[in-house]
């Protein structure tokens, strides 16, 4: 696990110009803005990443598998780690798109160094006040969609079966820290709008 989660930061490290944090040694004071570096992946690892079949253990110890994403439209799925000051920075913009989805979507996220930070990692989310479900990496997830980011904070979006909707946020959505939240609902509703009509209406 460590050695794919260190080829991802080595992709990041030539990615840098797009994201917000490329590794642990390249990461920021945290007094710039997380959106100052914010690109849609233009590439295409958002059609061959994937969580359609996928089981992994939550931060508060339940289990969450590509059948939860079923009970929604839409999926936000958030891909930071504890180091990642731009990632930390974005939370309580997070917590309020959390508060503001529309019916029929969800958001969670997924913490790529919990597996050896899971202390550290709901600390960070309860100082930021973050109520979102928090996944910690796996090998699945590492297979699945990990190895295809190319630096943290990395967004995506799957519909009800777990398939990528659109392309990878890469970075946050906005270079003014008080609309990241306004800029990722605009995000979900772009999202919402590429999904089949019966998706929408399934729910």
């Amino acid at each position: 696990m460590k050695q794919l989660l260190k080829l991802v930061l080595l992709a990041a490290l030539c990615a840098a110009l797009l994201c917000g944090c490329g590794s642990k040694d390249s990461q920021s004071s945290g007094t710039t803005s997380a959106a100052n570096t914010s690109a849609e992946s233009s590439d295409s690892s958002a059609e061959t990443a994937n969580l359609t079949a996928f089981s992994a253990e939550t931060l508060d110890g339940e289990t969450f598998s590509q059948a939860d994403f079923s009970d929604y439209s839409l999926t936000m799925v958030n891909l930071w780690t504890t180091w990642c000051g731009y990632c930390i920075q974005e939370m309580p913009a997070l917590q309020e798109v959390y508060e503001s989805l529309p019916d029929g979507v969800n958001m969670i996220s997924i913490c790529c160094d919990a597996d050896e930070e899971a202390e550290l990692a709901k600390q960070i989310l309860s100082e930021n006040g973050c109520a979102f479900q928090t996944l910690i990496i796996n090998d699945t997830l590492e297979l699945s969609l990990l190895q295809y980011i190319q630096g943290f904070p990395t967004t995506v979006f799957v519909d009800s079966s777990g398939t990528i909707v659109g392309q990878m946020q890469v970075g946050a959505p906005s270079a003014q820290e008080n609309k990241i939240a306004d800029a990722y609902l605009s995000l979900i509703e772009d999202r919402l709008n590429q999904l089949p009509v019966a998706s929408e209406t399934g729910i």
